[in-house]
């Protein structure tokens, strides 16, 4: 597919399939279908990309809960409590703009990879430079 497909059309790193052959849900079923004789059907949905530069914090508490797992490369975003930094910033900020619970934190101040390393980050900074990963709609 990827050799034939426009540039806009390949699928590419972060894309997550939500389909294959008509099948839905786990990724161990969905694999299954892989093996479908025949022409493939393939539903993929593009995660956006949200950069966000110099968030300040303020006084405030930045008002985020963030969940880490071990192996991952970002941070989830659980909820956006009501009073802190974030829920100001996202009072102000364009709705594609706001920072959501389910959004997944790429990068804090040009440092990726490391979930401990990024959430130490945001916890010891007054300023932040995030990249954003939104996976819904």
């Amino acid at each position: 597919h990827n050799q034939r497909a426009p540039a806009d059309e390949k699928i590419s790193l972060g894309d997550i399939i939500t389909s294959v052959c008509g099948v839905t849900g786990r990724a161990d079923v969905m694999r299954k279908a892989l093996d479908c004789i025949g022409e493939m059907e393939v539903v993929v949905r593009r995660p956006k990309t949200i950069s966000i530069d110099s968030l300040a914090k303020g006084s405030k508490p930045w008002g985020l809960q963030l969940s880490r797992q071990s192996r991952a490369s970002a941070l989830l975003v659980r909820s956006v409590l009501d009073s802190g930094a974030v829920a100001e910033w996202n009072e102000a900020a364009p709705d594609g703009a706001r920072i959501c619970a389910g959004d997944c934190i790429m990068s804090v101040n040009g440092a990726s990879g490391d979930v401990d390393a990024l959430h130490e980050l945001i916890c010891s900074s007054d300023r932040l430079d995030l990249v954003v990963l939104r996976t819904s709609s």
